[in-house]
């Protein structure tokens, strides 16, 4: 009965592979190109879903520090602590250092691993728990489906960005 585990790592593992394949060939510089001035980077949102993932399975399900900060990853990336992209204006998106894509896989992958074995092993108790932060409060179900959601969206933002760049024969 444990079949909903594997949708959900089916669908986080899609858009892993897909963030990848989609960034394999771009120069540094098309990392960070913007199609606007309003608009964010491809690096941005790669890193924004890391820093997702982490909080909402380190920090909120798992009540464990964050592996950007028990890791020194802020450190590693010339950032803050706090920093995880909800809310950035633009001016902050913009002034985001660069960041080698190799390193970025490597803290996302740390993050992916965690995120892997907690929901392999979750349970019934933790799928259904109330998590509270900062005035919300969601459900692990709610938590889980949102990651799907938001990691879906920012896939689509990079793949979107890649195809101003590149074209749409990628």
């Amino acid at each position: 009965m444990d079949e909903y585990k594997d949708v959900i790592l089916s669908g986080l593992e899609e858009c892993y592979e897909g963030i990848w394949n989609k960034v394999e060939d771009l120069t540094s510089e098309e990392l960070r190109w913007i199609p606007s001035e309003s608009s964010n980077d491809i690096q941005w949102n790669i890193w924004h879903i890391a820093r997702v993932e982490d909080r909402w399975i380190n920090q909120r399900m798992k009540n464990s520090q964050e592996l950007w900060i028990k890791n020194n990853w802020y450190k590693h990336f010339n950032l803050e602590k706090i920093d995880h992209g909800n809310g950035d204006s633009i001016i902050k998106v913009r002034e985001m250092p660069n960041m080698e894509i190799s390193d970025l896989k490597n803290y996302f992958e740390e993050v992916r691993k965690i995120t892997i074995d907690y929901i392999s092993n979750i349970t019934s108790k933790e799928l259904n728990h109330i998590y509270i932060a900062k005035n919300r409060s969601q459900s692990g179900i709610w938590i889980l489906g949102h990651l799907l959601v938001e990691e879906s969206q920012h896939l689509g933002q990079i793949a979107f960005i890649r195809g101003m760049m590149k074209g749409i024969n990628i």
